[in-house]
């Protein structure tokens, strides 16, 4: 089976806890995430997919991860998706046409977060 985890609109965001002070969240899809909250928050870029696929499992997904924000706390977190990424099997599918679409998940954290072990 390919790698589905770059096919498609951004789509099944996940909060998955906190792990070295970073808030982690699985997505799949062509696009990115962001903190709604916290717009000028910039996901690390300091692991490849490989490294974050060993970290947190092979789950057929993109993995971002954030710096912890101030808790309590509650974020909204959106996706927003590429248009058309060149392959040819994807440009006539709905969401390559057009806009971006954007899908959003909101999550609430306490200090009693979900912390990854």
């Amino acid at each position: 089976m390919p790698d589905q985890r770059h096919l498609g609109p951004i789509r099944d965001i996940q909060y998955l806890g906190v792990m070295n002070n970073r808030m982690i969240i699985a997505y799949r899809g062509s696009g990115s995430i962001f903190i709604k909250e916290y717009g000028a928050l910039k996901k690390y870029g300091d692991t490849n997919w490989m490294q974050q696929d060993r970290k947190y499992g092979n789950n057929d997904c993109w993995y971002a991860e954030f710096p912890l924000v101030p808790l309590p706390a509650k974020i909204k977190i959106l996706g927003n998706t590429l248009a058309y990424s060149g392959n040819q099997s994807q440009r006539n599918q709905p969401w390559s046409r057009g806009p971006m679409l954007r899908l959003d998940l909101v999550e609430r954290l306490s200090s009693r977060t979900r912390i990854i072990t």
